[in-house]
């Protein structure tokens, strides 16, 4: 099985391919062949020339929507353009996605476009279960981190039968964005991101719709 890890440090890197070798080692039904780049771009490029991999695991890093690194926020974004093509072009390969971002609306986002096979929290990965993880690889299974199975099962049963729309408007409120600007980075108008702001108030039973005080019920009732 052909493996590219997209990954910008080197020793995680180092740390999952270990335990790669020492699952092929003890197992005669397959065999790894991992490679490794560490910028975007320049996976994109050779991919491009050589896409005949079974899976692909590409980092996506945190960072802050209103980080003044413009680089980092510029690199993660051509990481998710990246993992968009993979999904789209390649559709006989898999597709593994590796984060450090814990925000619930971008996590629901990612998985909602991409429907990655396998899907991780750095923070929440342990040795035992990138084990887990590899195991469910050989035998094409989904595999999901701990916490991410728990978010999603609490997301496809809240009470509040919020939907992708509704918490990126969440997450874009959160992070500081005025409400005039969300049309520019949600698929929806001014005056249906209102009305949408409107219903999240009377579900969190809310006086008003002022942002303010609709993330601040939506951090206390955990949703973000």
């Amino acid at each position: 099985m052909r493996i590219l890890m997209v990954e910008k440090i080197p020793f995680v890197y180092e740390a999952i391919k270990k335990q790669f070798e020492e699952f092929e080692s003890t197992s005669n039904r397959i065999k790894f062949e991992l490679q490794y780049d560490s910028d975007f771009k320049n996976a994109f490029h050779n991919i491009k020339k050589d896409y005949h991999y079974h899976f692909f695991f590409i980092n996506l890093f945190s960072y802050n929507d209103q980080s003044r690194d413009v680089r980092e926020i510029k690199a993660n974004a051509y990481g998710e353009k990246l993992a968009h093509w993979i999904r789209n072009k390649l559709p006989n390969s898999k597709l593994g996605i590796m984060t450090e971002i814990t925000s619930k609306p971008k996590l629901f986002e990612l998985q909602t476009k991409l429907h990655p096979e396998v899907f991780i929290i750095k923070q929440d990965t342990w040795l035992v279960d990138l084990k887990k993880m590899i195991l469910d690889i050989a035998n094409g299974k989904k595999h999901y981190s701990p916490l991410l199975q728990e978010i999603f099962v609490s997301r496809y049963s809240n009470k509040f039968r919020l939907d992708e729309l509704d918490l990126l408007i969440l997450h874009y409120l959160s992070n500081g964005y005025p409400t005039n600007q969300l049309p520019d980075h949600i698929p929806l108008s001014l005056s249906g991101i209102e009305k949408r702001k409107r219903k999240l108030s009377k579900s969190f039973f809310l006086g008003n719709s002022k942002s303010l005080n609709i993330v601040r019920a939506a951090q206390r009732l955990g949703i973000i």
